[in-house]
C-alpha cells in the first residue's frame, strides 16, 4: 500500500482544548462538561503512547476543540492494551450540542466498531470540514480505559516515491564508558529506536506544498506524528533539518527527511 504521514492539527495541544464530559438527549445531544468524568482525560493530547485515560463509562465523550473552520481527513487512536468498544464520532460548531439524526444536518462523521490492538496505531478516514469542535464518546457499556493518544489531522500520501538508497538503521540507547584500566562498562538507557533517512528528488511545487505543511504543523522537530510505511504505523519524529527545499529546476524541487522512531 502507498505510504504516507499522517500528522496531527497543532490546536488540539491547546491549553484547555481538550475536555471530558458526558451526553445526555435524543436526535440533538447535549453534552455537558464533567472534570471528573474521564480521569486523566488530557492524556488523549499529550505526545506521550504510555500514560492512558480510564474511568470512561459509556456516553463519557471527549470534546477536542480544534478551533474555527477547522477540517481534517483523518483520526488515529493508540492503546496499551486491547480494547473491543465502539466509539461514535461526530463534529459541530457548536460547544455544547449536535445533531445524531437530523438529514441533511447530521454531524456524524464515524463508527469506529473494530477492535483496537495494542500497541498499534489505528487510523480512519474521516471527512471534517469547517467545524471546530470533534465529540468522541464511548457508546459501550464497558469501560473505554486503555486510550493513550488521539491524533486529529491530515494523512498525506506520498506524491511519488522516495528515491533508491535510502538508508534504514536503529539507535540503540546504550552508552559505554572507559576506566582507567581499559575495562568498558555498558549502561542501556532505552530500546533501541529505529531510523530513516530518505530524499526525494524532483517533486511537483504540490507536493512541496503539501510537506510544508505538515513540516510547519510538527514545527520541525516539536510534535511528533505517524509515519505508515506500507505495512506499519511508527511513532517518529522529525530531525529539524528535514524538510527543507532546493530548487533544481523551475518550480521542481529536491528535500530530505530524517525521522526517528519515538518510544514513548
Amino acid at each position: 500500500m502507498a505510504k504516507k504521514f499522517i500528522y496531527p492539527d497543532p490546536n488540539m495541544y491547546d491549553s484547555g482544548a481538550v475536555r471530558g464530559g458526558a451526553i445526555t438527549g435524543g436526535d440533538t445531544k447535549t453534552w455537558v462538561e464533567n472534570s471528573s468524568a474521564i480521569s486523566n482525560v488530557d492524556r488523549v493530547a499529550d505526545q506521550n503512547i504510555g500514560s492512558v485515560i480510564s474511568n470512561v463509562a459509556q456516553y463519557d465523550t471527549i470534546r477536542i476543540d480544534m478551533g474555527s473552520g477547522f477540517s481534517c481527513d483523518a483520526i488515529a487512536f493508540y492503546h496499551t492494551a486491547a480494547e473491543d468498544n465502539d466509539l461514535e464520532i461526530y463534529a459541530s460548531n457548536s460547544a455544547s450540542t449536535f445533531e445524531t439524526n437530523d438529514p441533511g444536518n447530521d454531524d456524524h462523521i464515524a463508527s469506529i466498531t473494530a477492535d483496537f490492538t495494542a500497541d498499534i496505531w489505528q487510523v480512519t478516514d474521516i471527512t471534517i470540514t469547517s467545524k471546530r469542535y470533534v465529540y468522541i464518546y464511548n457508546g459501550t457499556a464497558a469501560e473505554w480505559d486503555y486510550c493513550s493518544e488521539i491524533m486529529v489531522g491530515t494523512a498525506y500520501t506520498f506524491g511519488q516515491s522516495f528515491d533508491l538508497g535510502n538508508k534504514q538503521g536503529k539507535i540503540h540507547g546504550v552508552d559505554v564508558v572507559e576506566s582507567y584500566g581499559g575495562y568498558e562498562f555498558a549502561n542501556k538507557r532505552h530500546e533501541g529506536k529505529k531510523t530513516w533517512d530518505f530524499k526525494f528528488s524532483s517533486i511537483s511545487s504540490s507536493m512541496k506544498t503539501s510537506l510544508e505543511s505538515l513540516r510547519d504543523a510538527v514545527d520541525g522537530d516539536h510534535l511528533k506524528f505517524i509515519y505508515y510505511d506500507g505495512t506499519n504505523y511508527h511513532w517518529v519524529r522529525a530531525d529539524g533539518g528535514s524538510f527543507q527545499f532546493s530548487e533544481s529546476a523551475y518550480q521542481v524541487y529536491d528535500t530530505n527527511v530524517k525521522l526517528r522512531q519515538q518510544i514513548g
